[in-house]
This record gives C-alpha cells, sequence and structure tokens, in this order.
C-alpha cells in the first residue's frame, strides 16, 4: 500500500481515485498509474465484501479478502443486433458491471458483450459462478 501512495506522491495536483498497478518481483515495481477508476477496483471490493463507497469513506478494510474473485469477458456466441431491450436485459443480470456496448449497431461473434465480476468463498467455486453466469448472458442472445 505504501508503494501505490508513494507512486501517487509524485505527480502534483493528483486527486480522487487513482489506480496503480504494480508487480511483486524480487521487490515490488510501478507499471502503470491511472488517475481514474479501475476494473480491479471491482475485483477488490467483491473479494474484501466492502462497497467503494465505503472505502472512499474512510471505512477500514480487512487485511485477509473473504472471498476469491474471478473477473470475465463473456463472448458472444452469435452475431446479434444491439437493442435497448438486450442491453438492458444482460445489464440487469447481477454480476454484470459492463452490458454489451459497442459503437457499431451489433456485437459480432466471438466480440466481448459483458464484462463481468463474481465472487465465491474458495477460487473454484469463482470459477464456477463465473461460468454459470457467462451462459446466462448468452441465452440473452441465443
Amino acid at each position: 500500500m505504501r508503494l501505490a501512495e508513494k507512486a501517487v506522491e509524485c505527480f502534483r495536483g493528483l486527486r480522487g481515485v487513482v489506480g496503480v498497478d504494480f508487480v511483486l518481483s524480487d521487490r515490488p515495481y510501478v507499471v502503470d498509474l491511472n488517475p481514474r477508476m479501475v476494473t480491479s477496483a471491482v475485483g477488490l471490493c467483491a473479494g474484501y465484501g466492502v462497497s467503494l463507497a465505503g472505502i472512499l469513506r474512510g471505512k477500514p478494510v480487512k487485511r485477509r479478502p473473504r472471498h476469491f474473485t474471478a473477473y470475465s469477458h463473456v463472448k458472444s456466441p452469435r452475431r446479434f443486433p444491439l437493442r435497448a431491450k438486450t442491453v438492458e436485459a444482460v445489464g440487469a443480470i447481477e454480476g454484470v458491471w459492463i452490458p454489451p456496448v459497442s459503437y457499431k449497431n451489433h456485437i459480432n461473434k466471438g466480440e466481448s458483450m459483458a464484462f463481468t465480476v463474481v465472487a465465491g468463498e474458495n477460487s473454484k467455486e469463482a470459477r464456477a459462478h463465473s461460468y454459470k453466469l457467462s451462459e446466462r448472458i448468452r441465452g440473452v442472445v441465443a
């Protein structure tokens, strides 16, 4: 945590939510700094069982996560027109953080049609939840 704080302190005027990516090797190395919300924050909140709003208000975070987290880009099983009804149906499914989005009026087969984050008591359970959620999402356009 101190490494992230030091990296942010190097940039004057940086305020708000900042994402710091680092790699642990023989020692930690900062590899990226994002002056915005980053996707990993969603998974961390799910894993630790806290809300981002709570963290920003100073709610303490436990040292060990309560859950394992699984992220997934759900690939489209076929080309389908991007309609508001489909976006709403997928976006309403619990665990979907980003519903279908495209600058085109369709999603092609194999393209990402949703981004999901789920948690489980262990990594096997988290992956199983992720798989079931992916199948449910694909069922919307099947």
